[in-house]
């Protein structure tokens, strides 16, 4: 299990794509004869599954790559984002123990290992590869340089708004950062 690191520029697929790229793809791979939780097999009829964006990690080069979308039951969509939580409930520690065949304190540990790991990812910047979404869907995503970023608002919001805008952005994304990059939607050159 792959927690997302805290400084990953791509935490919110789903806010990178257009609501109907991300429909598109909800409709691919939840709906239909695809409502199986590829986690643990519970078939929903009556409610769609949950996509989860499922990322890896190279530690050396710092490399964030989109492995797959999965279609998961909501149970099965909390634990993978189980280190989101604040209060982790024991259903959801007995749901990993039962998916992974461990038992409870096995499921413990695995989890303390993974939060762990998630904070050692969280000391460095991580640079996004999204090319499965190309390979798979056609939908491309581009990156620019921060560069790119400043020019564009700088052009197209007045100072004021402009100073807000770059302070939060800074504040949120990118203080840790030494590669410093935004997403931009191949095509539509609207900020994101």
């Amino acid at each position: 299990m792959e927690l997302l690191p805290a400084t990953c520029v791509f935490s919110n697929l789903r806010t990178e794509l257009s609501s109907d790229e991300w429909h598109l793809l909800e409709d691919k791979l939840c709906k239909g004869e695809n409502k199986v939780c590829a986690a643990c097999g519970y078939r929903d009829y009556k409610k769609s599954l949950r996509l989860f964006v499922d990322w890896t990690y190279e530690d050396e080069n710092h490399i964030q790559r989109l492995r797959s979308l999965i279609p998961l039951c909501q149970t099965c969509y909390d634990v993978r984002r189980i280190s989101n939580f604040d209060d982790i409930s024991n259903n959801l520690i007995e749901h990993l123990a039962k998916l992974n065949d461990f038992s409870l304190e096995k499921a413990e540990a695995y989890l303390e290992a993974c939060i762990a790991k998630k904070k050692e990812r969280s000391k460095h910047p991580w640079k996004p590869d999204v090319s499965y979404l190309k390979r798979h869907f056609g939908i491309k995503l581009q990156t620019y340089d921060i560069k790119v970023l400043d020019q564009h608002l700088k052009t197209r919001v007045k100072p004021s708004i402009f100073t807000s805008i770059w302070k939060f952005i800074v504040q949120q994304c990118w203080n840790a950062m030494s590669v410093k990059q935004v997403f931009f939607i191949a095509g539509q050159g609207d900020c994101i």
